[in-house]
C-alpha cells in the first residue's frame, strides 16, 4: 500500500499528521538559533598552560609531555601538535573529521588532564578551549573627545555589562590601550649610589607589590584566612618605595633615582569610525542563542549605559547581524507568499479550486516539516539555510 492509497483510505490519520507537523514545525522554528552565518568548527582544541618563571625545557618536561601522554588515550584524535616556550605551553589537538561533538571532547580532555600525576603546583590550571570561528553579532564603537583614562574606564564597564547578558559568548575590544606605569631610572642618579643596580630596583618593586595567600588559622569554632595584601594602590606609593637605608642614615626612595609616569602602552590594535579613532567592542553570541534577541538585549544595555558615558563621547552600533537576518526572513516570507499565490492561482485556473486549496495547504506544511528536520540535526536559521528554502 503506497502513500497515496494510505492518504485516501485513512484521511483522519493524514489530518492528524499534518496537524502534528504544523505544531512541531512552529515549535522547532521558535527553538532554532538565528544567525547571519553558520558557526564554523575547526574540530580542534587548544590547551594553554602557564607556569611563571619556567624555562622552555622545564615547560616541555613538566607540562607539555605529561599532558600529551595523558590525552593520547582519547579516541578520534587525528594529531597532537605542541610548543613549549618561556613560562607557557600550548598544545593543539586535531580530531578526525566528522566527530559528533567537539564540546564533549573538551570535557573529556579536561578529565584526562586532571589525572596527570605530579603536576607542578606552581603551574596554573590548564585552559582548554575549542578552536572555532565565531562571526560577530554586532559591533559597538565608542568615539569622540574625552580623556583616555575615562574612555578606558567606561569601555571596561560596558564590557562587563555585555558579558553579563544571556547568550553572549565573547566581547573583543579593539583600539583600547592598556594602562602602564613606567619607571624610568636616571643613570646618573643611579650611578651616584655605588651599591645599587637596575636589578635591585626591579627586585625591590617585585617584593613590595605582593598579594599572596598565607594559609588558615583554625580556632575552636572559627577559621580565619591569612593573606598578605601589599599591592600598590596609587602612583604615590610607588614613588615612596624604599630602595635602601634606615631611620638613622636616611632612606633612598624610588623617586630619588627614577621618574614614575602613569601612561598607556603602545597600541597593538586600531579601530576607526568614519575615519576618526574609536574603541570597538566586537560582540559574538553563543552557538545556541537567538541573534535577534541578543541584539535587542545589547541595544537595551547600550541605552542604559548612555547616561554614564563621559561627556564628548558617543556610541554607534554597526555590523548588526539582526538586520540581515530580518531581511532574509522577510524575503523568505514574501517569496513563500508569491509562490503560494502563483501555484494556487495556476491550479485554480487550470484544474479547479479543490486541488488549489490542497496545494496551498501543502506549501506551509513542507516548510514547517523542513524546520523540524533542521532543528533535529542542530542547524540554525542562517543565511545559507534561508537561501536554500527560498
Amino acid at each position: 500500500m503506497g502513500i497515496t492509497e494510505i492518504s485516501v483510505r485513512k484521511p483522519v490519520l493524514v489530518n492528524l499528521l499534518v496537524i502534528l507537523i504544523l505544531i512541531g514545525g512552529v515549535i522547532s522554528y521558535r527553538q532554532m538559533a538565528q544567525d547571519q552565518f553558520p558557526e564554523v568548527s575547526m574540530e580542534m582544541v587548544m590547551i594553554i598552560t602557564v607556569m611563571p618563571g619556567a624555562s622552555p625545557k622545564e615547560m616541555e618536561q613538566l607540562i607539555t609531555t605529561p599532558i600529551e601522554e595523558q590525552i593520547a588515550q582519547i579516541d578520534e584524535i587525528d594529531s597532537i601538535n605542541s610548543s613549549s616556550g618561556e613560562a607557557i605551553s600550548t598544545i593543539f589537538v586535531q580530531f578526525e573529521p566528522g566527530i559528533e561533538s567537539v564540546f564533549e571532547k573538551v570535557t573529556e580532555i579536561q578529565n584526562q588532564i586532571e589525572k596527570v600525576e605530579r603536576f607542578p603546583e606552581e603551574a596554573k590550571n590548564p585552559s582548554v578551549q575549542e578552536m572555532r570561528i565565531p562571526f560577530p553579532t554586532i559591533t559597538i564603537s565608542v568615539s569622540g573627545n574625552a580623556p583616555e583614562g575615562q574612555i578606558k574606564e567606561f569601555v571596561e564597564d560596558l564590557e562587563d555589562a555585555l558579558k553579563n547578558l544571556s547568550g553572549i559568548d565573547e566581547v573583543r575590544i579593539a583600539g583600547l590601550r592598556e594602562r602602564e606605569l613606567w619607571v624610568e631610572v636616571d643613570p646618573l642618579k643611579l650611578y651616584s649610589y655605588d651599591d645599587m643596580s637596575l636589578g635591585q630596583i626591579a627586585a625591590t618593586l617585585g617584593r613590595r607589590n605582593l598579594n599572596l595567600p598565607g594559609g588558615l588559622i583554625r580556632m575552636e569554632r572559627s577559621e580565619f584566612s591569612v593573606r598578605t595584601e601589599a599591592e600598590y594602590e596609587n602612583i604615590d606609593q610607588i614613588r615612596k618605595t624604599i630602595l635602601r637605608g634606615n631611620s638613622q642614615d636616611g632612606f633612598v626612595y624610588l623617586s630619588d633615582v627614577a621618574e614614575i609616569t602613569d601612561t598607556f602602552a603602545e597600541r597593538v590594535s586600531l579601530a576607526r569610525l568614519d575615519g576618526e579613532p574609536a574603541v570597538s567592542l566586537i560582540v559574538a553570541k553563543t552557538r545556541d542563542s537567538n541573534a535577534i534577541k541578543v541584539v535587542e538585549d545589547i541595544r537595551r544595555t547600550v541605552a542604559e549605559m548612555e547616561p554614564f558615558m563621559p561627556a564628548g563621547l558617543r556610541m554607534t552600533l554597526t555590523d548588526d547581524a539582526a538586520i540581515e537576518i530580518k531581511k532574509r526572513l522577510v524575503s523568505l516570507y514574501s517569496n513563500m507568499g508569491v509562490g503560494l499565490i502563483l501555484v494556487v492561482g495556476s491550479f485554480w485556473f487550470f484544474i479547479g479550486w479543490r486541488p488549489a486549496l490542497m496545494v496551498a495547504a501543502g506549501i506551509p506544511v513542507s516548510f514547517l516539516a523542513t524546520f523540524i528536520l533542521l532543528n533535529a540535526w542542530g542547524y540554525s536559521v542562517n543565511t545559507l539555510v534561508l537561501f536554500g528554502l527560498i
